[in-house]
């Protein structure tokens, strides 16, 4: 597919096109903001860069050639956030709203004021005729904030097709409400169920969803503007004790918890005088991995009466989760030398890439499927080495397998498995298993033979994909192509830590994992969630061996 991206920003649209599974031959990117292209060059360093989008009619390129015009237009003029000034321009003095082609160009040639940026929203319509008459049938995106009507009707009219409505929050930790159009049917995604504690990389949320990333954020907020106005997320940190301050998180009052701290670390922002106020008594709770409270905050109820609240906004790493970037690409975009006032802006202005991936995947075109993949003979000779149990037993606490997806008749780890034998390959992970029932909520485990992990990795997205979820134990190289593509999909990647698992060979301990150990989670719930954690080699060893002994007794 070749690509035609205006208003690139930091290539969203290509991250959207490789986690959606859509492979592109070219992609051409008009983007003027340097730090932006910046980051563009370091994680898709084959892009085309043609600048500036309102000289598009100079760009020497195949225009019949390209077959999907991609873009998300300033949106400035037409958010409830800002002025609302629209297309609108000055001319001699006097408004005149934009409201056609013909009126942005004339104005355009008289030299004509436009109030905000998103007057650009026309050089899309215009280049989008342009590319519809070298080819007809081009497929077309844009995309934009939620607006109010007039603004609506305009988009609407001028590129004819009517939008469709979505809120991030089913596909990340982030309300964010956008419209997007296109000439394609689009349905509503699956509510994911990701919360803002998931994405934290430490300390509290207040509630389930973050509000809205902006291009501003960088500048940080208040609990002013966070509880009046709903802006700008803060995480509220939870501080260890010193002197005759128990720290944490403590109720003054016996009921009503308070946020106190010492600490000014981490761009904390300490406050005296301000009243958090919620929603009568609350306590702290576990919100899946994380911790969350459950305060929702708004004026009246019980207050928190502490002088000091301590906070902080949220990290880069943690605007670019709330965008659903996956973890490796967000690695590479953190390291490309950008500094994080523009990362802020870049996430602030970005797409949430769940959301378009989840638009992409419904494009109507002709998708690469992976060929029929069969075993092939084993090649290396630790294609055979099996799990250390105390490996298997640490994660069965916590994923509860029920069936072995890659096994031998010896050292099979779950009662149901496939050998070689079975060609697992060839099967329906999904429904794996002699009873069927109440199956759908188990997981699968995989030790995939190392000579060939890429095949699993795709059998294990399948499953993912048809609600059935895998725990795959792989070597850790993140310089081949499999680990990139189980990094897309996968909810969270373990990286095991000070020292090597020794795999077995005959029951005996092997000495030849030169490359370390990832364990990769495929949760059918969180697809691309990319959370990464660490655990050290002898945690991972000594909880399964805890298990064990108390399985025995």
């Amino acid at each position: 597919m070749n690509v035609l991206a205006l208003f690139d920003g930091h290539s969203g649209g290509q991250i959207a096109l490789e986690v959606a599974g859509i492979p592109c031959s070219k992609y051409i990117a008009s983007e003027i903001n340097k730090y932006a292209r910046k980051v563009t060059e370091t994680i898709y360093p084959e892009t085309i860069s043609m600048g500036d989008v309102t000289k598009w009619r100079e760009w020497d390129i195949d225009w019949a050639s390209i077959d999907l015009l991609m873009g998300g237009s300033p949106c400035q003029g037409f958010s409830m956030a800002g002025k609302q000034a629209g297309t609108t321009a000055i001319l001699n003095g006097e408004k005149v709203i934009v409201d056609s082609r013909e009126k942005y160009l004339e104005l355009k040639e008289q030299g004509a004021e436009f109030l905000s940026q998103s007057y650009l929203f026309w050089e899309y319509i215009l280049c989008l005729d342009h590319v519809k008459k070298q080819n007809p049938d081009v497929l077309f995106f844009l995309e934009n904030v939620k607006m109010k009507k007039e603004f609506l009707s305009l988009i609407t009219n001028a590129i004819g097709v009517e939008p469709v409505f979505i809120n991030s929050a089913l596909v990340s930790a982030q309300n964010r409400q956008r419209y997007y159009w296109c000439n394609w049917k689009v349905t509503q995604p699956e509510d994911r169920g990701i919360m803002l504690a998931d994405i934290l990389e430490s300390d509290y949320a207040d509630r389930d969803k973050s509000h809205c990333l902006d291009a501003n954020y960088f500048k940080g907020g208040n609990l002013k503007s966070y509880f009046e106005k709903n802006r700008r997320q803060l995480v509220f940190i939870n501080q260890k004790g010193r002197g005759n301050n128990p720290g944490g998180l403590r109720a003054l009052d016996g009921k009503a918890p308070a946020l106190t701290s010492n600490s000014y670390e981490h761009n904390n922002h300490v406050v005296s005088g301000i009243e958090l106020h919620t929603r009568g008594i609350q306590e702290m709770k576990a919100t899946g991995k994380s911790y969350a409270l459950t305060a929702g905050a708004i004026k009246g109820g019980k207050a928190l009466v502490g002088t000091k609240e301590n906070y902080r906004k949220l990290t880069p790493r943690e605007c670019g989760r709330l965008q659903t970037i996956p973890e490796p690409i967000l690695e590479n975009i953190l390291n490309s030398g950008v500094s994080n006032t523009q990362l802020y802006k870049m996430f602030g202005n970005g797409w949430t890439i769940e959301v378009i991936a989840h638009i992409f995947k419904q494009m109507p075109i002709k998708q690469t499927t992976p060929e029929k993949i069969t075993v092939e003979p084993l090649k290396m000779s630790n294609d055979l080495w099996s799990t250390p149990p105390e490996v298997f037993n640490a994660l069965d606490m916590e994923f509860k397998f029920d069936f072995d997806v890659c096994a031998e008749n010896q050292t099979a780890q779950c009662l149901d498995y496939w050998t070689i034998e079975d060609d697992a390959l060839s099967k329906n992970w999904a429904v794996a298993g002699s009873v069927f029932e109440n199956r759908m909520g188990s997981y699968l485990w995989c030790n995939p033979p190392y000579s060939k992990i890429l095949p699993w990795v795709v059998k294990a997205i399948e499953a993912q994909a048809a609600g059935r979820g895998t725990v795959m134990l792989v070597m850790c190289d993140p310089s081949v192509k499999w680990f990139s593509l189980a990094a897309q999909f996968a909810s969270e990647i373990r990286f095991v830590t000070e020292g090597r698992l020794a795999f077995l060979k005959n029951g005996k301990p092997q000495s030849g994992n030169n490359k370390g150990s990832a364990i990769f989670v495929f949760d059918p719930h969180r697809i691309g969630a990319g959370h990464v954690s660490f655990v050290t080699r002898e945690t991972l060893l000594s909880k399964g061996k805890v298990n064990a002994l108390e399985v025995a007794a």
